[in-house]
């Protein structure tokens, strides 16, 4: 971090012990600092790994998909249904609906826009499809493998299953990573 502490030392000794002339350095080199410390903070809080909430939804808007999605799904927290329990549902807002969009928590919108980032620079192939893949699910516990079955359809298979919202959208089909003109299947384990 700068601050205005870094430029007294280059003072030359004349000078030093001009209390006035030390104020006004220390004034003036403060306003340079702490413009350069805002402009480190905003490259810092746009970085896709450590941005969070309207940061994310920035990025969003430079990559080109928004935080909302229109899904059918089953994804809230529940004591008695398989798979919704602590650490797996989501908590519902007082205004998400069960069916219909759906905010993306930062998590799963982070594992979207990563996605979203690799297909827009996407060369086609299978490796790449894959790394792209590798790179959106970094830290989730999730590998992905994918069969091109040569017949314009293709299987992909998750190695654990996410969380339930991410579940919800793969299945709804907005995984934004697909060939064009190819049906891609979502195996995810039970």
């Amino acid at each position: 971090m700068a601050s205005a502490d870094d430029y007294i030392p280059l003072i030359p000794s004349e000078n030093r012990d001009k209390s006035k002339f030390l104020a006004m350095v220390t004034l003036v080199t403060g306003c340079f600092a702490d413009a350069a410390n805002a402009i480190r903070s905003i490259e810092h809080g746009l970085d896709i790994d450590s941005a969070q909430g309207a940061q994310l939804d920035i990025l969003g808007l430079w990559i080109g998909l928004p935080r909302t999605l229109n899904v059918p799904f089953n994804v809230f927290f529940s004591f008695d249904t398989d798979n919704l329990g602590f650490d797996q549902g989501s908590w519902k807002g007082p205004y998400d609906p069960v069916s219909g969009v759906m905010t993306m928590d930062d998590g799963t919108y982070r594992i979207m826009l990563k996605a979203k980032i690799g297909a827009n620079n996407w060369d086609g192939t299978m490796p790449s499809y894959l790394s792209i893949l590798a790179e959106a699910f970094t830290g989730t516990g999730v590998t992905i493998t994918a069969n091109d079955n040569q017949d314009m359809t293709m299987d992909v298979y998750l190695s654990a299953k996410p969380s339930a919202i991410l579940t919800a959208i793969l299945l709804a089909g907005y995984l934004p990573l697909k060939p064009e003109g190819v049906k891609q299947t979502i195996h995810i384990p039970t």
